[in-house]
């Protein structure tokens, strides 16, 4: 049986990016476990936003947009990104420097 052209396209389709952050914002149960997680806690949920475009960028940079093909691959990627680089890029961003003045 030949596939029709719609079923092709479908297969071909790359998961839209933007609506990943949405479908993911919008996931309260996500969201919470995520915050779990990220050994942040409830403070996590206001940086989710920023971090969730930092995800996208490095996603789209390393030419993978292609590999995210349902929701259930987003969850699993951004899991494996935040403990592997956002949560040592955010721990860097937190450490303050003290200068000893002269």
């Amino acid at each position: 049986m030949r596939e029709s052209v719609s079923e092709r396209e479908e297969a071909n389709k790359v998961f839209d990016l933007q609506s990943i952050k949405e479908q993911l914002l919008s996931d309260e149960l996500w969201k919470e476990s995520v915050c779990m997680q990220s050994t942040l806690g409830v403070s996590f949920i206001s940086m989710l936003p920023d971090q969730l475009d930092k995800f996208i960028a490095y996603i789209v940079s390393i030419g993978e947009e292609r590999s995210i093909s349902n929701i259930s691959d987003a969850k699993r990627r951004f899991t494996y990104w935040w403990q592997n680089h956002g949560r040592k890029e955010v721990q860097d961003e937190n450490k303050q420097v003290y200068t000893v003045p002269n």
